[in-house]
């Protein structure tokens, strides 16, 4: 809302950080934020993160489209790092 209102100059965003990414769908608050952003000519960098990213690969991709995703680590509780 502070985009659309005028008191954050969505061209000036270099990071976003965005939990429940999942939900990044349709008009969901997050997919408007990114296309907002991205059609203000912002050059940021996303950082979506999400336990539930998706049951098949359809809806995965649908997510990583919707905020230009080209990047996806993912961590199982079997992976040391989480340990």
């Amino acid at each position: 809302k502070d985009i659309q209102e005028g008191r954050c100059n969505a061209k000036s965003i270099v990071c976003v950080v965005m939990d429940e990414a999942h939900r990044a769908t349709g008009e969901h608050a997050n997919a408007v934020l990114v296309r907002m952003i991205r059609e203000a000519g912002a050059k940021f960098r996303l950082v979506g993160l999400s336990a539930t990213p998706g049951t098949d690969i359809k809806s995965i991709q649908a997510i990583l489209n919707t905020l230009h995703i080209s990047k996806i680590e993912c961590r199982t509780e079997d992976d040391p790092i989480v340990k």
